[in-house]
Protein backbone atom coordinates (compact mmCIF):
# COMPACT_ATOMS: atom_id res chain seq x y z
CA UNK A 1 0.00 0.00 0.00
CA UNK A 2 2.83 2.48 1.09
CA UNK A 3 4.63 1.61 -2.60
CA UNK A 4 1.23 2.46 -4.69
CA UNK A 5 0.72 5.54 -2.57
CA UNK A 6 4.43 6.78 -3.00
CA UNK A 7 4.42 6.27 -6.43
CA UNK A 8 0.68 8.05 -6.84
CA UNK A 9 2.39 11.38 -5.93
CA UNK A 10 5.74 10.80 -7.48
CA UNK A 11 3.27 10.48 -10.80
CA UNK A 12 1.42 13.80 -9.65
CA UNK A 13 4.37 15.32 -8.99
CA UNK A 14 5.64 15.22 -13.14
CA UNK A 15 1.53 15.57 -14.13
CA UNK A 16 0.68 18.56 -12.12
CA UNK A 17 3.92 20.63 -11.98
CA UNK A 18 5.32 19.44 -15.69
CA UNK A 19 5.25 23.60 -17.01
CA UNK A 20 6.54 24.84 -13.45
CA UNK A 21 9.71 23.15 -14.04
CA UNK A 22 10.26 25.60 -17.01
CA UNK A 23 9.77 28.55 -14.99
CA UNK A 24 11.51 29.64 -11.99
CA UNK A 25 9.67 30.53 -8.71
CA UNK A 26 10.02 34.17 -9.78
CA UNK A 27 7.74 33.66 -12.58
CA UNK A 28 5.48 31.02 -11.05
CA UNK A 29 5.07 33.67 -8.56
CA UNK A 30 4.08 36.48 -10.51
CA UNK A 31 1.63 34.53 -13.09
CA UNK A 32 -0.27 33.24 -10.33
CA UNK A 33 -0.60 37.16 -8.66
CA UNK A 34 -1.45 38.13 -12.58
CA UNK A 35 -1.22 36.27 -15.89
CA UNK A 36 -2.90 39.12 -18.00
CA UNK A 37 0.15 41.19 -17.60
CA UNK A 38 3.30 41.97 -19.87
CA UNK A 39 6.16 39.88 -18.33
CA UNK A 40 9.87 40.65 -20.06
CA UNK A 41 11.88 37.10 -19.86
CA UNK A 42 14.70 35.42 -20.74
CA UNK A 43 13.73 31.77 -22.94
CA UNK A 44 16.08 29.38 -23.73
CA UNK A 45 15.20 27.06 -26.74
CA UNK A 46 14.76 26.76 -30.21
CA UNK A 47 15.07 30.64 -31.30
CA UNK A 48 13.33 30.56 -34.18
CA UNK A 49 10.29 28.71 -32.72
CA UNK A 50 10.05 31.53 -29.64
CA UNK A 51 10.54 34.50 -32.81
CA UNK A 52 7.89 33.21 -34.35
CA UNK A 53 5.44 32.22 -31.62
CA UNK A 54 6.09 35.93 -30.10
CA UNK A 55 5.06 37.63 -32.93
CA UNK A 56 1.88 35.83 -33.29
CA UNK A 57 0.91 36.31 -29.83
CA UNK A 58 1.50 39.79 -29.96
CA UNK A 59 4.61 40.09 -28.07
CA UNK A 60 8.26 41.78 -28.64
CA UNK A 61 10.90 39.98 -29.33
CA UNK A 62 13.80 42.12 -28.26
CA UNK A 63 17.13 40.04 -29.29
CA UNK A 64 18.77 36.60 -28.70
CA UNK A 65 22.26 35.28 -27.66
CA UNK A 66 23.04 31.79 -29.07
CA UNK A 67 19.63 29.64 -27.75
CA UNK A 68 18.46 32.49 -25.02
CA UNK A 69 16.34 34.76 -25.86
CA UNK A 70 14.79 37.87 -24.57
CA UNK A 71 10.86 38.54 -25.01
CA UNK A 72 8.20 40.42 -23.44
CA UNK A 73 4.61 38.39 -23.61
CA UNK A 74 1.63 38.40 -21.72
CA UNK A 75 1.37 36.01 -19.09
CA UNK A 76 -1.03 33.80 -20.41
CA UNK A 77 0.90 33.02 -23.86
CA UNK A 78 4.01 32.20 -21.40
CA UNK A 79 1.99 29.15 -20.16
CA UNK A 80 1.18 28.52 -23.54
CA UNK A 81 4.95 28.66 -24.40
CA UNK A 82 6.15 26.62 -22.08
CA UNK A 83 3.86 23.63 -22.86
CA UNK A 84 5.31 23.68 -26.00
CA UNK A 85 7.77 21.58 -25.83
CA UNK A 86 10.09 23.49 -27.93
CA UNK A 87 11.68 25.25 -24.96
CA UNK A 88 14.11 24.18 -21.68
CA UNK A 89 13.54 27.38 -19.65
CA UNK A 90 11.91 30.58 -18.80
CA UNK A 91 13.46 32.98 -16.30
CA UNK A 92 11.77 36.23 -14.84
CA UNK A 93 12.95 38.27 -12.41
CA UNK A 94 11.35 41.23 -10.56
CA UNK A 95 12.59 44.79 -11.57
CA UNK A 96 14.14 45.77 -8.52
CA UNK A 97 14.94 49.71 -9.13
CA UNK A 98 17.38 51.34 -6.97
CA UNK A 99 20.47 54.14 -7.24
CA UNK A 100 23.60 52.49 -7.19
CA UNK A 101 25.39 55.43 -6.05
CA UNK A 102 22.65 56.92 -3.51
CA UNK A 103 25.77 57.70 -0.75
CA UNK A 104 26.98 60.16 -2.91
CA UNK A 105 23.88 62.15 -3.03
CA UNK A 106 24.52 62.66 0.44
CA UNK A 107 27.90 62.83 0.84
CA UNK A 108 28.33 65.83 -2.01
CA UNK A 109 25.22 67.88 -0.49
CA UNK A 110 22.89 67.19 -3.42
CA UNK A 111 19.72 66.48 -1.46
CA UNK A 112 19.74 70.64 -0.76
CA UNK A 113 20.08 70.74 -4.62
CA UNK A 114 17.06 67.96 -4.70
CA UNK A 115 14.81 69.64 -2.72
CA UNK A 116 15.04 73.06 -3.75
CA UNK A 117 16.35 74.48 -0.74
CA UNK A 118 17.39 78.56 -0.79
CA UNK A 119 19.02 80.59 -2.72
CA UNK A 120 17.38 77.91 -5.07
CA UNK A 121 14.35 79.22 -6.89
CA UNK A 122 13.26 75.55 -7.51
CA UNK A 123 14.18 71.61 -7.10
CA UNK A 124 16.47 70.25 -9.29
CA UNK A 125 16.31 66.27 -10.39
CA UNK A 126 17.17 65.71 -13.73
CA UNK A 127 13.61 65.86 -14.87
CA UNK A 128 13.71 67.34 -18.96
CA UNK A 129 17.41 67.15 -18.97
CA UNK A 130 19.16 66.45 -22.41
CA UNK A 131 22.31 64.84 -22.91
CA UNK A 132 24.64 64.24 -25.83
CA UNK A 133 27.06 61.79 -26.19
CA UNK A 134 29.46 61.12 -28.61
CA UNK A 135 30.39 57.57 -30.71
CA UNK A 136 31.04 56.07 -33.51
CA UNK A 137 27.88 54.64 -34.05
CA UNK A 138 24.67 53.80 -33.31
CA UNK A 139 21.78 51.47 -33.90
CA UNK A 140 18.58 54.42 -33.53
CA UNK A 141 16.08 51.47 -34.21
CA UNK A 142 17.30 49.53 -31.19
CA UNK A 143 14.52 48.84 -28.67
CA UNK A 144 16.68 50.11 -25.97
CA UNK A 145 16.01 53.56 -27.32
CA UNK A 146 12.66 53.18 -27.78
CA UNK A 147 10.10 55.18 -26.00
CA UNK A 148 7.74 52.61 -23.82
CA UNK A 149 4.67 54.61 -23.98
CA UNK A 150 4.91 56.37 -27.35
CA UNK A 151 6.53 53.43 -29.03
CA UNK A 152 8.81 56.65 -30.81
CA UNK A 153 12.37 56.85 -30.34
CA UNK A 154 13.77 58.47 -27.76
CA UNK A 155 16.82 60.03 -29.83
CA UNK A 156 16.52 63.44 -30.56
CA UNK A 157 19.25 64.44 -32.96
CA UNK A 158 21.83 62.07 -35.06
CA UNK A 159 24.76 64.49 -36.58
CA UNK A 160 26.72 62.08 -38.90
CA UNK A 161 30.40 63.38 -38.69
CA UNK A 162 31.66 61.50 -41.25
CA UNK A 163 29.79 63.66 -44.30
CA UNK A 164 31.04 67.34 -44.55
CA UNK A 165 27.49 68.83 -44.87
CA UNK A 166 24.85 67.21 -43.85
CA UNK A 167 20.78 68.01 -43.30
CA UNK A 168 21.67 68.01 -39.44
CA UNK A 169 24.91 69.55 -39.38
CA UNK A 170 25.37 72.13 -36.53
CA UNK A 171 25.62 75.67 -37.86
CA UNK A 172 27.98 78.17 -35.96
Amino acid sequence: MLNKLTLFFVCLCFVGFGQDRLMNPFLIKALNKDASKDYAVLVKGDVNFVKEFTQTHQGLFKYNCGEISSIVLKGTHLQILAKSGKISRIEYYEKTVRPLDDSSIVKNNLLKIHNGQSPLPQAYDGTGVTFGLVDTGIDWNHPDFTDSTTGKTRIKWIWDQTKAVAANTPQP
